[in-house]
């Protein structure tokens, strides 16, 4: 499996540099605004180890910023957590701790009461990834393996419905979406939206990888359903009032000759809902 990773700066900026720096930033704008140094090494404060640091989930929850990371082949990833308040990386979990044989925590987070979940993928092709409940308490975390969803394959986008108690997410490298009912670990897989022969030949025409196409993140809208995007350039919903997934008419917009690459990397829901 070749997944490529960007780390994520959003709160959190990853630096380095050949010079020591003590790398806590308050110089932004607007006033207020600070970013916090996770990795430099050169530093008697808390860091993330080099070659599995790349930042690839991130959700606030109170005074604290919650992370995933993604690693180096045959390295495990790391939860942790930064604190507003300080201004500094606190808690640093390694995965492999509670879960080994995983590469990635790139899902994104979602949150149903006090927990979190997220989805991983596995450091083996054709292994499994995991989907993981975690609660930051106290200054720890407490992982726990809730198993795979599609066998032998990875956990690529996650959502959550709080009201339902209710994940969705999407599978890698197949693409097929599932629903995860919390309360009673009860599993669907549906096939609709996974990589069909033309968008395989896609993907071959272009020198491109399931990574590559597949929606990255999943929203949940005010009735329950979930929006994500599909390879060609395709936006599907997925209603639970009647358990049916939907490509909707209209397309992600594109650049002439970049079609092939069109996929939903975030959203955003507005007060009113509007996503």
């Amino acid at each position: 499996m070749k997944t490529k990773f960007l780390a994520t700066a959003a709160i959190i900026t990853l630096a380095a540099g050949l010079k020591p720096l003590w790398a806590q930033y308050a110089f932004f704008t607007p006033k207020g605004s600070f970013a916090v140094e996770v990795s430099l090494e050169n530093t008697d404060r808390l860091r993330l180890p080099i070659y599995r640091n790349a930042i690839t989930s991130l959700i606030v929850t109170g005074d604290f910023a919650i992370g995933g990371t993604s690693a180096n082949e045959g390295l495990s990833p790391f939860l942790f957590a930064v604190s507003l308040q300080k201004q500094e990386l606190v808690t640093a979990f390694d995965l492999a701790e509670a879960l080994p044989g995983q590469r990635t925590i790139q899902s994104g987070f979602g949150r149903v009461g006090e927990a979190l979940y997220a989805g991983t993928l596995p450091d083996r092709e054709g292994e499994n990834g995991h989907l993981l409940k975690v609660l930051y308490k106290a200054g720890k975390f407490e992982v726990s393996d809730l198993g795979p969803a599609v066998e032998g394959e990875g956990i690529f986008a996650l959502a959550a419905d709080n009201g339902r108690r209710m994940l969705y997410g999407i599978s890698h490298p197949s693409g097929k979406f599932f629903c995860y009912e919390i309360s009673t670990g009860k599993l669907k897989v549906h096939g609709e939206t996974a990589l069909d022969g033309r968008a395989q030949g896609t993907l071959h025409e272009y020198s491109l990888e399931a990574a590559d196409v597949l929606s990255r993140r999943l929203v949940v809208d005010k009735m329950g359903r979930v929006y994500g995007s599909r390879p060609v350039n395709a936006l599907f919903r997925y209603d639970p009032a009647t358990d049916k997934i939907a490509t909707l008419p209209d397309e992600l917009p594109e650049v002439w000759g970049r079609r092939a690459l069109g996929r939903a990397d975030c959203w955003a829901v507005a007060p009113d809902g509007t996503i």
